[in-house]
């Protein structure tokens, strides 16, 4: 199936914006009890009193410079594996992504000194992801530009990194057996109604999924990512509760990990394997959820 007749319903990419707002069921619970609320703390209702506090927080420190602020320590942290790119954002330190070059122009790019890290051909996308690194002493900016001046027709960027879209919090009081039953079904859940006995497909490209939690356990599973490694995540978990709703039992979750518990995130190279993955399994209902930069590559993965 070509990724040309992938349909992306509730895409939650945040390109270079504000850090995301909270996702939040009616009345501020998830079905199943003691599943924590995604939230943005600096945009959760607050006591009266606390509000004065908060509006003065968000007059000094704008949401996108918060976000801004995690990216700086997160390059200090990780300096060893992450570079800056001119804009700020943080990429895989000395990695070029090109998309399906064509053989000369990754001749021309070997003869001019880069050189081939990975590569793998992305079954489902009809596509070929290579990865590149700059010739010896010259900057990944620079390598970059160099290779759109050898051919502007090339799909290539940085081969960024990105963030989950939310921060998971407490929430609020747990959930009791009658808010859980009188929490409506997820929009997609609902769009499926009374088709199951075929289960619904949708996929998730997150964080690593809990599919022992009491939402989801109705639910048919089938994961990828992080080596085979099983790395639940509240957020995966919560976001994937979400997409489900009350009518899990009926539903085939293919939840793709692309963070793998990582504190520096996943990488654009990582997300286009997962969209090629379900492209290859024919999902065509998918939910992505990611903070990070504009990239080239994604861009293209994603029409």
């Amino acid at each position: 199936m070509s990724h040309r007749h992938l349909a992306f319903a509730c895409l939650a990419l945040a390109l270079a914006g504000p850090a995301p707002a909270q996702i939040r069921l009616p009345g501020g619970v998830l079905p199943g009890g003691g599943l924590p609320a995604i939230t943005n703390p600096l945009l959760q209702p607050v006591a009266p009193a606390t509000a004065p506090v908060l509006d003065s927080l968000r007059a000094t420190v704008p949401l996108q410079d918060l976000r801004l602020r995690t990216v700086r320590e997160l390059l200090r942290r990780r300096g060893d594996l992450l570079e800056a790119d001119p804009t700020g954002e943080p990429m895989l330190r000395g990695e070029l992504l090109l998309l399906s070059p064509s053989a000369p122009t990754l001749a021309g790019a070997l003869a001019r000194g880069y050189t081939v890290r990975r590569e793998e051909v992305l079954q489902g996308l009809d596509e070929r992801s290579v990865v590149l690194a700059p010739p010896r002493g010259v900057p990944t900016a620079q390598a970059l530009q160099n290779l759109r001046a050898l051919d502007p027709a090339l799909q290539v960027d940085f081969n960024h990194v990105f963030t989950a879209s939310g921060v998971v919090g407490a929430g609020g009081a747990a959930s009791t057996a009658a808010a859980s039953a009188s929490t409506p079904g997820s929009a997609l859940a609902n769009a499926h109604a009374g088709e199951t006995a075929n289960p619904w497909r949708v996929g998730l490209i997150d964080g690593g999924v809990d599919n022992t939690h009491p939402t989801l356990a109705p639910a048919t599973t089938t994961a990828w990512g992080c080596d085979g490694q099983r790395l639940p995540s509240d957020h995966g978990t919560a976001v994937a509760s979400l997409l489900l709703g009350t009518e899990a039992a009926g539903a085939h979750l293919y939840a793709a990990d692309v963070y793998c518990g990582r504190a520096e995130g996943g990488s654009v190279g990582v997300v286009v394997q997962a969209l090629a993955w379900l492209a290859r399994e024919k999902v065509a209902v998918i939910n992505i959820s990611l903070v990070g930069p504009a990239n080239a590559v994604l861009d293209r993965a994603l029409l």
